[in-house]
């Protein structure tokens, strides 16, 4: 009986606890490394979510500001929450991803989430800027002009303006409809002669053209009659024998200085300026 009662409390003492001092012993560090194992590939996963790309860089979002939100049906297998956003600046897609990532996770409860961006003095609902859809996969569409193109604009312009320094602007406008990007620029010298100088969008490269006023047409040498009329509205009308084949919308003169603050819509280009500071 003595020897059972020993057993027992050898069982609870403190052989038995040195055994598992011991058990702990051998084991704790295997037990150590496949703990950070394992936290290392959960890091590793959540890191790499874009989720929690856009949370562990909440503080780098672009600027922008909600114009309105329509929500429906949410919980519903048709659930659909749309935001309406005023951006500041010419994002890129990047910056743009982290702001449809933003929303995806405050929305995480409809089934589709769809965002539509505006530069600062479009209209809702007359065509977006950009768009960011999860539809449920994200669909991501820049719509009006990028940043690099105008950086490429503001470039162009510099060097006209090197090219036609101290003579008459008459105006700059945009070609773009034969898909070869450039502008053109009529100007007057101080001669009084008047010429066309043209710059590529892609190239930068310049070119001059004698141009002959007759009344409110300026021609130019050409196999098919070719000629400019500055209209009214300020767009450049291009004929020929046939008659006009295209207008072409004019750049402001005063507004493009400011590359990064600009803004425009598909239609308009980047003849209008964008204030970061207006109001909505």
């Amino acid at each position: 009986m003595n020897q059972e009662n020993e057993k027992n409390q050898n069982w609870l003492g403190w052989e038995n606890l040195t055994g598992l001092k011991q058990w702990f012993s051998r084991h704790m560090t295997l037990t150590f490394i496949l703990g950070l194992i394992i936290l290392g590939s959960l890091t590793e996963a959540m890191q790499s979510s874009p989720l929690a790309s856009v949370q562990q860089t909440k503080l780098a979002l672009p600027q922008f500001s909600l114009i309105n939100i329509d929500e429906k049906n949410q919980y519903s297998n048709y659930s659909k929450v749309t935001l309406n956003l005023r951006v500041y600046d010419f994002l890129d897609e990047s910056e743009i991803k982290q702001i449809a990532y933003h929303f995806k996770n405050l929305y995480s409860g409809y089934q589709r989430i769809f965002i539509l961006y505006y530069q600062p003095d479009m209209e809702v609902g007359e065509g977006a800027w950009a768009i960011s859809h999860f539809d449920p996969e994200l669909r991501l569409s820049i719509l009006g002009i990028r940043k690099q193109d105008m950086e490429a604009k503001t470039a162009a312009l510099e060097k006209l303006d090197e090219a036609t320094y101290g003579e008459e602007l008459l105006g700059t406008w945009l070609d773009d409809h034969t898909g070869f990007r450039r502008l053109i620029r009529i100007s007057r010298g101080s001669n009084g002669e008047y010429k066309e100088t043209t710059i590529s969008l892609e190239s930068l490269y310049i070119d001059n053209e004698p141009l002959q006023k007759l009344g409110e047409k300026y021609w130019y040498e050409s196999n098919f009659g070719e000629y400019y009329i500055i209209e009214q509205s300020g767009t450049l009308g291009w004929y020929d024998e046939q008659g006009k084949f295209a207008s072409l919308k004019m750049v402001g003169e005063n507004q493009l200085r400011k590359t990064n603050n600009s803004r425009s819509s598909l239609e308009l280009e980047f003849d209008r300026v964008a204030h970061k500071t207006k109001q909505i």
